[in-house]
């Protein structure tokens, strides 16, 4: 037996965000997301936007490099790709004052947002999970719970698009 085989399968996790899924960025389309990729902002210089893109391109490079790892590494490597929710962060810090106040309290009065620390256990749920199915990643959203893949996600053209820019 090889040294190889007795190693333990490896989860590259990686942190994306629901924000792949959104409109916008589809709206915008593949071109929009390709100039970003290039020049590492948008035209506009818009944080919102760049932090889509960013989620974007962690969500296709995630699923890409597991494919491939899947092949190169017969199932010993795979790739976790987790959406931990909405988390009380500075992220919206760019953002009028009173649109943060309202953010913050209607994400909290919905039970949607949550404490760094509790989106922690849901990233250690995720992680610690065994993997049900090779084809894909496995998406986690918030609280650790599966969820599906979306339109960028399965576009080869985006996915070769962020491992080739990486490397």
């Amino acid at each position: 037996m090889t040294r190889a085989s007795r190693v333990s399968p490896i989860r590259v996790v990686f942190v994306g965000s629901f924000v792949h899924r959104c409109s916008t960025a589809r709206a915008l389309g593949f071109e929009a997301f390709e100039r970003w990729l290039k020049s590492g902002t948008s035209s506009e210089d818009d944080p919102t936007l760049n932090y889509m893109w960013s989620k974007v391109a962690i969500s296709a490079y995630a699923v890409e490099k597991h494919r491939i790892w899947q092949k190169e590494f017969g199932g010993r490597v795979s790739a976790v790709l987790l959406d931990p929710g909405l988390i009380d962060t500075r992220l919206v810090r760019h953002w009028p004052k009173t649109l943060q106040v309202l953010y913050r309290f209607f994400g909290k009065a919905s039970g949607l947002m949550q404490a760094p620390s509790k989106a922690a256990r849901g990233v250690v749920l995720a992680v610690s999970r065994e993997p049900t199915s090779s084809e894909c990643p496995q998406m986690f959203g918030s609280r650790g719970a599966l969820t599906e893949g979306s339109f960028w996600t399965s576009d080869k053209r985006v996915r070769e698009a962020c491992v080739s820019s990486s490397a």
